[in-house]
């Protein structure tokens, strides 16, 4: 009886060993080993939380502090811009220049030669002032102009005004420019006889404007004039210039008393 115990003892001992062996974790008989026990294979630590059943962590707040220092931040890079100094003008640019002003110089003085000429040749209609016209104008002044009349002149170019003129018996009796008295020596200056001397004077201006007129090089003069068919003064006259001469014209009308 004893010996039999004593076998029956020894193979439950050796079942318990070979279930042990078997199936530790089902028996709980095995113990956990050490984190710091060094026979086991180490696993590094990574700083992850335990992986949730769905996936990855949801934030990066749910990472460890340690993680989150570890992790690389964006580097900036700089590009460096490399500023050319301005180039300095060459021969060949200022040459352009210069011919561009000089285009647009002479494109402006040719416009102003079209103008002028559109203004004499076109827009007015006065004919030119000759010398036969001069002289049967003057010719038919002397032979039925009145002996009385009123004389009202509009004045316009480089000395602008209003004259006013009043005859009597072919002498002037009120002469007035700009609403002041004229004087003794040309009180006779705006009536009729005196505007057939200006109109002659004219005649020598345009000869010789650098001479008589002190005008500048290449001073041209156009002189026209308009008169009257029943009278014979000159009813509109008008000096047309180029080149730096003076303008002149005028505008007559007569009453007579």
């Amino acid at each position: 009886m004893g010996l039999a115990a004593k076998g029956l003892a020894a193979a439950v001992n050796s079942g318990l060993n070979l279930l042990v062996r078997e199936w530790p974790d089902q028996v709980g008989l095995i113990q956990t080993p050490s984190i710091n026990d060094t026979s086991l294979p180490q696993r590094p630590p990574t700083g992850f939380p335990r992986r949730r059943p769905g996936g990855f962590p949801r934030s990066i707040n749910e990472l460890s502090p340690s993680h989150q220092d570890s992790l690389p931040e964006r580097e900036s890079v700089t590009i460096p811009i490399r500023r050319e100094a301005p180039a300095s003008p060459t021969p060949a640019n200022l040459f352009s220049s210069r011919s561009m002003i000089l285009g647009v110089m002479g494109a402006a003085l040719l416009l102003i030669a079209v103008l002028v000429g559109l203004k004499i040749f076109v827009a007015d209609r006065t004919p030119d002032l000759t010398e036969e016209m001069f002289q049967a104008a003057m010719q038919q002044w002397q032979a039925r102009g009145p002996a009385s009349y009123d004389l009202d002149v509009q004045i316009g170019g480089a000395q602008p005004g209003v004259a006013h003129v009043e005859v009597r018996n072919g002498a002037v009796t009120v002469a007035t420019r700009d609403g002041l008295p004229l004087q003794d020596w040309n009180m006779d200056e705006w009536s009729v006889p005196g505007q057939f001397e200006a109109l002659e004077r004219e005649f020598e201006f345009q000869e010789n404007p650098q001479r008589e007129m002190q005008a500048p090089p290449g001073a041209r003069l156009w002189l026209r004039c308009e008169f009257d068919p029943e009278f014979g003064y000159p009813r509109h006259f008008h000096r047309y210039t180029t080149g730096g001469a003076p303008e002149v014209y005028w505008r007559t009308s007569i009453q007579a008393k």
